[in-house]
């Protein structure tokens, strides 16, 4: 079987599970339209189906029923919406008389954020914001700069291997992005670390260009396919680090 996803860091964190053919979907039907893969009679299993556009359900279903294969379909289509045009996974529920509501929470395994989950699910959201007021997991602010910092010192004081910080716009993620630079120098600064080169570059997201500064260790990820050279191709939702700037 092939498992499939929109987004290339979905495709990576299956395969970090052990599923060893994983792809993303544009790559898979490129990959298969030039021959470099054989689907016959196997199984195209597509995670978080509703981020799939009409398009590549089209593309998709027409493989299957010409190489005899079974397509499975895994999402939730009130989660996440189709990063492209179409909304093919709502309307295939919607006549679709063949499908598994699986309804046991997997994701969440302490009880605080299972019992949060479980009241967004059902839609109590009264009950599920007493729950996250009960155990001192709201902060409320004034002003966006008040709320801001707070986000900047706890994301700093959380000593965690992996953590994140998520806001609304692109202009939020970048004034707090900053922030946390300016932390991270501090930091650096204090413990007579040296301070990395930084360079601006002009990005642009969304339709929108935004000059942001980047140095040594920054994560970044791509937001297209695109091909360095012939040996390099880089796909969307890849992640990468900066390892020097010169």
């Amino acid at each position: 079987f092939f498992a499939l996803a929109a987004q290339q860091n979905t495709a990576n964190a299956l395969k970090e599970v052990g599923i060893e053919n994983t792809f993303n979907i544009t790559d898979f039907l490129n990959q298969v339209k030039d021959g470099k893969i054989d689907i016959k009679n196997s199984a195209l299993i597509i995670d978080e189906a509703g981020m799939v556009g009409t398009s590549h359900y089209k593309q998709l279903t027409d493989l299957a029923l010409q190489n005899n294969c079974n397509l499975i379909l895994v999402g939730d289509r009130k989660q996440l919406a189709s990063v492209s045009q179409g909304d093919g996974f709502s309307q295939i529920i919607e006549t679709a008389k063949d499908y598994v509501n699986v309804s046991i929470n997997q994701r969440q395994k302490e009880t605080i954020t299972l019992q949060i989950a479980e009241a967004f699910k059902e839609r109590k959201i009264d009950e599920a914001f007493k729950i996250i007021d009960k155990n001192k997991l709201l902060t409320l602010g004034k002003t966006t700069d008040e709320v801001s910092k707070k986000l900047v010192d706890d994301y700093m004081a959380d000593k965690s291997k992996t953590k994140i910080i998520l806001a609304s716009t692109n202009s939020e993620v970048n004034s707090i992005n900053d922030m946390v630079r300016e932390k991270l120098k501090e930091e650096r600064i204090k413990n007579n670390q040296p301070i990395y080169k930084e360079t601006k570059i002009l990005i642009e997201l969304n339709g929108n260009e935004y000059e942001r500064s980047f140095s040594k260790e920054d994560e970044i990820i791509f937001t297209k396919n695109m091909k360095v050279d012939k040996s390099l191709k880089l796909l969307n939702g890849e992640r990468g680090k900066i390892v020097n700037i010169h």
